[in-house]
């Protein structure tokens, strides 16, 4: 195998390229390379950040490309996967995609606005009367700005690139159009953000009637047990061991339902409260940046709307107040 000045080969003609995200503690995206006779493909392609759209630009030119040569897939269409279609797609490119990647998120991200704008602006008040620095925070949460021609795929598709033969897996969770791909001859699988090496995938949703936890829980058992020898994520490193981390991230999830319900049965009922009141990496969750905040209720919700759905906790909605109880 080979390396070149901006990406490395971790398997035959394909190349992993670390595209940086500027102002993110994910630090770096990982774009894939995949070479072929006809069209090179790249898989995400990182934020509408000049830095993203230079680091790509390097890596490609080491192999004599540019960006009217390649097509580009995605794993899902959260911003740091996708948004750099704004500054590089040409119109000799191809996208291919799960068939719900663009339009539907920006119609879900105005259906979830009724639940966390009211959450935004109580956080937003908390902070202020505490006189903490303010941040302007979007909840603009588009992939991208443009409309393009996209390549819809679905579930069993075959996307074929060099001597890769790649299934389609959908795994909705960390994103409602979340696909993996899997190629049986090589058993390398493309796990986008459903799997990672260390980080736990963040589940996140304001919407009260669906649940994200219970579909991304489904979809991590769902790829349990292809046979994988290398797995290769959208952030961190490549790995091995697929069923062991799937194994390690249901028990994570778990142990998070139940840290929700015994904050439930102490007393904490709203949103803000529990979220505020359970446990995370880093301390004094009232200092953190809102996006951060954002972020964290988002999760919180997640899992809590499961515990719905599971019947062990109950949910009692009036007018903007949402809160929860154990289950009677």
């Amino acid at each position: 195998m080979a390396d070149n000045q901006h990406s490395c080969e971790i398997a035959p003609g394909i190349f992993l390229i670390k595209v940086p995200l500027p102002e993110n503690p994910l630090k770096q995206l990982n774009s894939y390379l995949i070479l072929d006779e006809d069209r090179p493909a790249l898989v995400d392609v990182g934020f509408n950040r000049i830095e993203c759209e230079q680091v790509l630009r390097r890596a490609l030119d080491d192999f004599g490309l540019d960006f009217q040569d390649i097509d580009v897939l995605a794993t899902h269409s959260h911003p740091d996967h996708v948004g750099n279609l704004d500054r590089i797609w040409r119109p000799s490119m191809r996208v291919y995609a799960h068939m719900h990647s663009f339009e539907e998120p920006r119609i879900m991200n105005k259906l979830q606005s009724s639940t966390f704008l009211p959450i935004v602006d109580a956080v937003t008040l908390c902070a202020e009367s505490q006189r903490q620095p303010s941040r302007v925070f979007s909840t603009d949460l588009s992939a991208v700005k443009g409309d393009y021609p996209v390549t819809y795929l679905k579930d069993g598709d075959i996307f074929r690139r060099g001597n890769y033969r790649f299934q389609v897996i959908e795994t909705p969770g960390h994103h409602m159009t979340h696909i993996c791909l899997y190629d049986e001859a090589s058993k390398i699988m493309l796990t986008g953000d459903h799997v990672l090496e260390r980080i736990t995938p963040n589940i996140s949703s304001f919407m009260l009637e669906t649940d994200e936890l219970g579909d991304f829980l489904a979809s991590l058992r769902k790829v349990r047990d292809y046979d994988v020898k290398l797995a290769l994520p959208g952030h961190g490193e490549p790995f091995s061991g697929l069923a062991r981390r799937v194994d390690e991230l249901i028990a994570h999830h778990k142990a998070r339902l139940t840290e929700m319900e015994d904050l439930v049965r102490a007393g904490h009922h709203d949103i803000i409260d529990i979220t505020s009141s359970a446990s995370w990496k880093y301390p004094n969750w009232e200092s953190w940046a809102m996006e951060q905040k954002f972020f964290s209720l988002g999760e919180t919700l997640a899992h809590l709307v499961h515990a719905v759905h599971c019947g062990t906790i109950r949910m009692i909605i009036e007018g903007e107040v949402v809160e929860f109880y154990l289950a009677e």
